[in-house]
């Protein structure tokens, strides 16, 4: 959508995508929950695998995940070593 609209310049360009990719995550990360244990799940708000835990282990994996696939990433592990062998 961002490619459609009449950017004057690249900064504008970059905040536009910036707001859609925040909006985004608020949708997956809050909404999307709410909805699916507040319809799907016959109002399961505070349960036992209800919308409290489900928030709660989405924000243990986002704050998790992302440190662990970037430290085994095998092409920054490569570049990590390349990076050590050269600046001797």
């Amino acid at each position: 959508m961002t490619v459609i609209e009449k950017e004057y310049s690249m900064n504008n360009f970059q905040i536009s995508i910036a707001i859609r990719s925040v909006i985004a995550q608020v949708i997956n990360s809050i909404i999307v929950p709410f909805l699916v244990n507040f319809y799907i799940k016959d109002r399961n708000i505070f349960g036992k695998s209800g919308l409290v835990e489900d928030i709660f282990i989405l924000g243990i994996t986002s704050s998790l995940v992302p440190p662990l696939v970037r430290l085994f990433d095998p092409y920054n592990v490569f570049l990590h070593i390349r990076y050590k062998y050269y600046s001797h």
